[in-house]
């Protein structure tokens, strides 16, 4: 019986991604209406992180302006990790399992990596950095 239920409790904390959540129609329209409120000042982000081992963010849709770099939205991305995060964990941004340089723009990456929908999608993964 208890491995019935630890089959449960797996299966719960199955990561479900935002693009399976949410229809590739749905994910077009709301990018659509965000640029054209905002216009070209900002990009629509999804952040995620990239396996179940890595604590979940609390809030994974962003908008960030263009002119942010990726080293701005990484300390973002740490803060909301506060208390998740050690000291001695490292946090890494990936675009399309690609490691960004820190000094590139917001816009260079999201119009070099989003996706068809407009969306721009970030995985992110912490590393051990002492010991």
């Amino acid at each position: 019986m208890s491995i019935v239920f630890a089959y449960i409790y797996k299966m719960q904390q199955v990561m479900i991604r935002f693009k399976d959540k949410t229809s590739f129609a749905e994910r077009k329209d709301s990018s659509a209406r965000l640029q054209a409120k905002h216009g070209n000042d900002i990009c629509p982000v999804v952040v995620e992180p990239i396996n179940e081992n890595t604590p979940p963010i609390s809030k994974n849709k962003f908008l960030v302006p263009r002119d942010y770099t990726i080293g701005q939205f990484v300390y973002v991305v740490r803060r909301m990790l506060v208390d998740k995060l050690p000291l001695t964990q490292a946090l890494f941004v990936l675009v399309r399992n690609v490691l960004p340089p820190t000094s590139a723009t917001m816009d260079q990456i999201f119009e070099d990596y989003h996706d068809a929908d407009g969306i721009l999608y970030v995985e992110y993964s912490l590393e051990n950095t002492f010991g």
